[in-house]
């Protein structure tokens, strides 16, 4: 599992709206909610990897 903090919508560094994206192979619905939590950003989004 990959896990990133990106600026989304930002013209500077460190600015714009901050966003968790991970990328898995397989993650519950239970485990990906708690994580969401636990990193405190509500606009974390899981890509699921499907082939390399």
């Amino acid at each position: 599992m990959s896990y990133y903090v990106i600026g989304a919508y930002a013209e500077i560094k460190f600015g714009g709206n901050t966003a968790g994206v991970v990328i898995h192979e397989n993650l519950d619905e239970v485990f990906m909610q708690k994580f969401a939590a636990e990193v405190r950003f509500s606009e974390t989004a899981f890509i699921k990897k499907i082939d390399k």
